[in-house]
């Protein structure tokens, strides 16, 4: 999710640039607690309240405030993780048209067993 984040990450709002720079520093580079990434969501949700106040629910900067937020979520039951992707996905490619092949060259490089 992060990669394909990153790709696009001229288009997301300044707040939102600072919570993925977060959680890559969590998730990649482990040079962030979990509190940290929970306090890193509230203000994406608080973010995302705001602009859906301003600026409506349709926005552009709330669905990039959406996308930020499934990168801040630092335990996801397995229950939940195809949901959690499928959701992720479905919003990303909806803001994002031009983004399937990235998308599919994520998964194959993460589930190598994946098909088309």
């Amino acid at each position: 999710m992060l990669s394909c984040i990153e790709e696009y990450l001229d288009s997301f709002p300044k707040a939102a640039i600072d919570l993925v720079r977060l959680a890559k520093e969590y998730w990649l580079e482990n040079s962030r607690n979990a509190p940290e990434l929970i306090e890193g969501r509230i203000k994406c949700w608080e973010e995302h309240d705001s602009l859906v106040s301003m600026k409506g629910s349709k926005s552009s900067e709330v669905t990039c405030m959406r996308i930020v937020i499934c990168v801040l979520y630092e335990n996801i039951k397995s229950g939940d993780l195809i949901d959690h992707l499928e959701w992720f996905i479905e919003i990303f490619s909806m803001h994002f048209p031009d983004s399937d092949s990235l998308i599919l060259q994520s998964l194959q490089i993460h589930f190598p067993r994946w098909k088309e």
